[in-house]
């Protein structure tokens, strides 16, 4: 600002002292080193946060941000870490999925996720301290370049669409694509029929069933965020079964191999 006020000041008065100049370039330069040094205290605040992070990835203003999380298990106690993306058409209720796990709350105003948004929760699976991790991709168009970047650290993946809307379940063939495309070793994949308390279904679960019997996904869970959160928690409580029992080559995910299906009751 003084910056700016010093140059207009010699624009509109050729005559101006060189006295005045130098007052106005060192307020100028004050100012500037202020600004400085409170960019510098940002910075490093962000990287602290980011360092508490295990795995986490680096977001910025265009890729995404980070939530402030709860947890069911002490921090700093978890003896596993698991990375779990939702994946999705824009509006299905990824974030509010999220909120309802993490938070246990659902927000009537919902916001489109920009990049990417995630949040760490430890909790305790099958006995083991776990900190899981969940990235709330993007589902907009001009988001979808960003996705894979974090499709490849991921763990696990919840494939999410909306019960009555129709055109949401149609698209997850191509987001299931993209996922087994850029993931760099196979993923556990959990198909989420989102809205489930809605009276107008769009999808049966017999079709549901059938998608997940030919992609060879490891289940299907109908939830919903609204009211109670009927099946939410269980959701990704068992999506986290699944993958520790993949990564301890046992044979509960059957969805895998197309040899059977996991229903989860969501309400």
């Amino acid at each position: 600002l003084c910056l700016g006020a010093y140059h207009q000041n010699n624009n509109n008065n050729n005559s101006s002292s060189s006295s005045s100049s130098s007052s106005s370039s060192s307020s100028s330069s004050s100012s500037s080193s202020s600004s400085e040094d409170e960019k510098e205290h940002k910075t490093l605040k962000v990287k602290k946060q980011l360092k508490r992070k295990k795995k986490s990835p680096k977001p910025d203003k265009k890729s995404g941000r980070s939530l402030s999380c709860s947890s069911d298990a002490a921090e700093g106690s978890a003896t596993d870490s698991s990375d779990v993306v939702l994946v999705g058409d824009s509006g299905v209720g990824k974030s509010s999925l999220m909120t309802r796990f993490v938070e246990g709350t659902f927000r009537n105003q919902m916001f489109s996720t920009v990049g990417v948004d995630f949040c760490t929760k430890n909790l305790e699976v099958n006995g083991r301290q776990v900190s899981l991790q969940i990235l709330d991709t993007a589902g907009q168009e001009r988001f979808r370049s960003l996705g894979p970047s974090y499709y490849r650290g991921a763990d696990a993946a919840m494939l999410v669409f909306d019960s009555s809307n129709r055109s949401s379940f149609d698209s997850c063939a191509r987001w299931l694509d993209e996922l087994r495309l850029a993931a760099d070793r196979r993923l556990t994949i959990m198909l989420v029929a989102n809205k489930a308390d809605l009276p107008s279904a769009a999808v049966s679960r017999d079709e549901a069933e059938r998608f997940v019997q030919e992609f060879g996904l490891a289940g299907f869970a109908e939830v919903s965020a609204m009211g109670s959160g009927g099946g939410v928690s269980g959701a990704f409580k068992q999506l986290l079964k699944l993958r520790l029992a993949r990564d301890a080559d046992n044979d509960v995910e059957k969805g895998g191999n197309g040899d059977g299906i996991l229903l989860i009751e969501g309400v």
